[in-house]
């Protein structure tokens, strides 16, 4: 049976969905607070332990510290090798102009807290005319915060969720501002004007100040929602690009159930996996909701925290008194003239031997509660994988090989974190990919990277459907992330890789010449992906090589070669364009020019 998707049917689902929602990040609201210490709380409520930022500031930087490079292939070498190619250039200029490492660092720390929810769309790109009659779009990534995504409550999986979308805020005069094109219900949007549930700034304190009607901006709570199986009766249809519908309601008053469409339903341009990307670290069985390492140890880390501030009261509690004789005004005096403890004098009979003084201690910490808190520390770091050699801190007697071992135990779990992110990237480089095949309105300069590689004075990127003879689609290709691409590498790791692709070109070099027969670029292919230099191919002229290779085996020649004539295609063999000399039309290519000769299309 369809879906019902009247706001009568899809409000109590949407209740629902929010109250699953809560309860499944229910512990959110205190790691953040714990995370970001008394500066964003309440400055008493300070803890003198804070595992939850050593783990984010340790494992963010893990997840992504730069842009992410991305490899493009496709199951169609013969025919799609150039569009392949062209997208991978496209993602790459992509990612670097558009700065996705400033977002992708915000969803790391939703990854490391609960997940990560990311919307995928267009927006116009003005800075990217090349005609005054362009329209260029862009493809952007917005982060969602995970308390205002939904999606659908009997879901047991969100593959199989059959609606999803987000709660958001606009202004209401705005709203009404927007022409009849857009779809807007105006009678809708007015009815919410008294609305308090709607007012997101009113009903809330501002740095303890409580907002008046008269400052409230006036903004009205909406939620979009993408159901994948609804298609308008206007709809292009998939052929076109366009899966599923977006609906656009509002909540009428505190009681749950009372939405209303506040906007016209309207077909959804994109991928067909829809709008939103959800990625997790863990799956949990018969949950759609994915896991967070914090999550799954919270447990651990309020029990740390508990008894790091049981310690620090404890120890605050520590007294050193002096019990002196008070009938002894002699020993009062000299005892109160020392320069610390405090002194109590005590009427009644001392000890013998004590001259009447008598030191007493009372309260502070015991050896049984550093040795607990040991072990909840110890608890802690095996259930978070982390230990004291990430943190930097090495006694001196630990040997190198115990160092070893601790980083490859922790190293394995840290994988699997780091995997999870890198999956959720990749779609979301997935999502963008399918808008830079299908999309003939997006265009942009390939930078300086590309031309040099290339060839071409100024390359552009061109957008653009297949060609329905050649059989080929969007599945045909296959997108990875280059292998350490996204996290940071010490300069010391860089400078060693350095001069081990040096030493590892140089013998090689000459076993290459000797051996034409082996296929080098795939040998040098896998040696620079097991030592993290994917680029180690780009060393090598592999059509400089060949020449010297021919030249060994056939050493006659009429005349010799000048310098400034070694490695120039004699003239009658002739170049092809690069990039788009064997694309089809209305395939995704690269568009410029070498030497002012215009390629595939005019620029």
């Amino acid at each position: 049976m369809a879906l019902d998707t009247r706001a009568e049917a899809l409000g109590p689902e949407l209740d629902a969905a929010n109250r699953m929602r809560e309860s499944h990040l229910r512990s959110l609201p205190g790691m953040i607070q714990q995370y970001a210490g008394s500066v964003h709380s309440d400055p008493d409520a300070a803890a003198p332990d804070n595992p939850i930022y050593e783990y984010i500031t340790l494992m963010a930087p893990k997840l992504i510290y730069e842009n992410p490079r991305f490899v493009t292939k496709t199951a169609r070498p013969g025919s799609q090798r150039e569009v392949a190619r062209a997208i991978g250039m496209g993602l790459n200029r992509w990612a670097k102009q558009g700065r996705f490492c400033r977002v992708g660092k915000k969803l790391a720390i939703d990854f490391l807290f609960a997940h990560f929810v990311c919307i995928i769309h267009r927006e116009p790109a003005p800075g990217h005319r090349r005609t005054p009659d362009d329209d260029p779009q862009w493809p952007t990534v917005t982060r969602i915060d995970p308390q205002r995504f939904v999606f659908d409550p009997i879901a047991e999986d969100l593959a199989d969720a059959r609606w999803m979308g987000h709660h958001f805020y606009r202004d209401q005069d705005d709203i009404e501002k927007e022409p009849e094109s857009e779809g807007w219900i105006k009678d809708a949007i007015e009815s919410l004007a008294d609305n308090r549930r709607n007012d997101k700034v009113s009903t809330r304190n501002l740095y303890g100040q409580t907002m008046t009607d008269e400052s409230a901006r006036k903004e009205v709570r909406l939620c979009e929602i993408w159901v994948p199986e609804h298609e308008l009766e206007d709809s292009p249809g998939p052929d076109f690009g366009y899966h599923g519908t977006i609906f656009t309601f509002a909540a009428q008053g505190e009681t749950d159930g009372g939405y209303i469409q506040v906007r016209k339903p309207r077909p959804y341009y994109g991928p067909p996996g829809g709008p939103y990307v959800v990625s997790g670290a863990h799956i949990v069985p018969s949950d759609p909701f994915p896991m967070s390492p914090l999550q799954a140890i919270d447990g651990h880390t309020r029990n740390l925290v508990n008894q790091a501030e049981f310690i620090a009261e404890t120890a605050k509690r520590y007294k050193r008194m002096i019990l002196v004789d008070s009938a002894d005004p002699e020993i009062i005096a000299k005892v109160k003239a020392g320069e610390h403890d405090l002194v109590v004098p005590v009427a009644g009979a001392f000890p013998q031997g004590s001259g009447g003084v008598v030191p007493l201690e009372i309260g502070g910490l015991t050896e049984q509660m550093l040795a607990y808190m040991r072990i909840v520390r110890e608890q802690w770091d095996r259930a978070s994988g982390m230990h004291e050699v990430q943190r930097g801190n090495v006694e001196s007697d630990t040997t190198a090989t115990a160092v070893a071992v601790a980083n490859d135990a922790s190293e394995t779990r840290v994988s699997g974190i780091k995997d999870g992110y890198a999956e959720g990237v990749a779609e979301i480089a997935n999502r963008v990919a399918w808008y830079l095949y299908h999309d003939d309105d997006i265009q942009f300069p390939l930078g300086e990277e590309a031309a040099e590689e290339l060839g071409m004075v100024e390359p552009w990127f061109q957008g653009g459907d297949f060609e329905d003879r050649s059989g080929a689609t969007f599945n045909d290709l296959e997108l990875e992330i280059e292998p350490l691409s996204m996290e940071r590498v010490s300069e010391g790791m860089v400078q060693r890789r350095t001069l081990e692709g040096i030493q590892l070109i140089g013998s090689l070099v000459p076993v290459m010449v000797q051996a034409p027969f082996v296929r080098w670029p795939e040998v040098i292919g896998s040696l620079g992906e097991a030592l993290n230099m994917p680029d180690l191919g780009d060393w090598v002229d592999m059509k400089m090589l060949k020449q010297a290779s021919q030249a060994q085996y056939n050493p006659q020649r009429s005349t010799p070669m000048l310098g400034r004539q070694v490695g120039r295609t004699p003239p009658q063999v002739r170049q092809e364009p690069q990039g788009g000399g064997g694309a089809m039309p209305g395939q995704p290519q690269l568009q410029g020019n070498i030497t002012g000769q215009n390629l595939a299309v005019p620029a």
